[in-house]
């Protein structure tokens, strides 16, 4: 239907700016790393469609990818890199390369202290931001979600996850470019013991709910519109 002899409405403005930046624009590769709660095929489609839906930051910024698995952790993924990475680096029509690293978690869930410490876990997580970086990407770094102890290696999970979320937090602006602090957002939301809360998370270390995805998306919200102004 002709346009031209009246304003757009919101949503045809919306469907005009992805066609644009989809077709005419160069493109923009944004790559999610990590472990199952990236992993499309563990967490389920449902959380990508709402951060990628339409008329969303992401969505309209470019072309968005998950290359995590379920189960990784810093060392799986250090020893996948650069196969799987380089491939959506910036280069021809790619004008931008993001890489979104959320990893960490199944380090501290899956290792002793003495076999997988914090400062070697906090290494690997800048290596491979290092590595991006150096493959001409801008990088996003994810808080890791706190963990209870039971039935674990560790005995205090709960202080080693806040003990690298503060090591990632201090390294925003010199070694990675954004930062997306999920960990206070959930905080906030539902307290500091939320991994025990079904309604956030319902196997205490998943956050598949509604509610906890709904945390997610608002701490991402203002970060996909730093990135893409």
């Amino acid at each position: 239907q002709a346009v031209w002899n009246r304003a757009l409405a919101s949503n045809e403005l919306v469907a005009v700016d992805a066609i644009v930046r989809r077709t005419v624009l160069p493109q923009n590769n944004i790559v999610f790393e990590g472990d199952s709660i990236t992993d499309t095929q563990v967490n389920g489609l449902s959380f990508w469609a709402q951060l990628f839906g339409s008329g969303s930051d992401w969505s309209l910024a470019g072309s968005p990818v998950s290359i995590a698995t379920g189960g990784h952790s810093t060392s799986s993924v250090t020893n996948e890199w650069p196969a799987q990475l380089l491939p959506y680096a910036p280069t021809g029509n790619v004008e931008r390369g993001i890489l979104v690293l959320w990893i960490g978690a199944n380090d501290v869930g899956n290792y002793s202290a003495a076999a997988r410490s914090n400062a070697e876990i906090f290494a690997n997580i800048r290596q491979l931001w290092a590595q991006a970086k150096a493959a001409g990407f801008e990088v996003a770094a994810v808080t890791i979600f706190r963990l209870g102890s039971a039935g674990r290696q560790r005995t205090n999970c709960e202080g080693d996850v806040l003990a690298l979320n503060d090591l990632i937090r201090a390294d925003h602006g010199i070694n990675y470019d954004y930062l997306v602090d999920v960990e206070t957002a959930m905080t906030a939301a539902a307290g500091e013991g939320y991994w025990t809360n079904a309604a956030y998370f319902p196997d205490g270390v998943h956050p598949t709910t509604p509610a906890s995805r709904n945390v997610i998306l608002e701490a991402f919200k203002p970060v996909g519109r730093s990135i893409f102004p």
